[in-house]
């Protein structure tokens, strides 16, 4: 048993508990289809980022089922949720996926996810070594989120690290370097 209290002296992981609120959410057929949706991507993000990619690919998939016959879906859901599954590909080692699931997104729907796009198709790029591009789609965001990382925008440092990055694999250092400064001052103003 995953509870505490019934272990009686048995080693109990975190992936056993996961196990049992898989099995818990997947008896529950009270739920609403949205409560049930989030719990799915919850769980599901929480077995890829320990490393159970298939557990949570199948929690994910079983997501944006739910969102999709739900009423209380909307683009935004959509567009975050598939924003999780290319991430959840990205770390499973599935580029082509993870670039696939971002393709896919309907633009009319994108709007302020437009940097979060753009960063997340630039994580896949980098991790095929197409540094050139990456450069090219992270350039036009640069500016605006170097100014929010100073509040500690956390889009804006992860845009730098990736951007810094890219530049530096190009031997571009000249450039690098300043994006790498502006990201280290406002980590230590955070």
């Amino acid at each position: 048993s995953a509870d505490p209290a019934k272990a009686m002296g048995e080693k109990v992981t975190v992936v056993d508990a996961l196990n049992v609120a898989a099995a818990e959410l997947s008896a529950r057929k009270d739920l609403p289809a949205g409560s049930r949706s989030q719990l799915q991507r919850a769980l599901g993000n929480t077995y890829v980022g320990l490393g159970r990619y298939e557990e949570g690919l199948k929690l994910l998939e079983a997501a944006r089922s739910g969102l999709m016959a739900s009423q209380e879906s909307n683009g935004m859901d959509r567009t975050e949720l598939a924003l999780e599954f290319s991430a959840a590909y990205l770390a499973a080692g599935r580029e082509a996926d993870a670039m696939a699931e971002l393709s896919a997104l309907d633009p009319a729907i994108i709007g302020a996810y437009q940097e979060k796009l753009a960063l997340a198709k630039a994580n896949v790029l980098i991790n095929q070594g197409h540094f050139d591009q990456v450069e090219a789609l992270l350039a036009p965001y640069w500016p605006a989120a170097s100014e929010r990382m100073q509040l500690g925008d956390e889009l804006s440092l992860n845009l730098a690290g990736v951007y810094a990055h890219a530049l530096q694999s190009q031997s571009k250092f000249s450039e690098a370097l300043p994006v790498a400064q502006a990201a280290l001052e406002a980590t230590h103003q955070a």
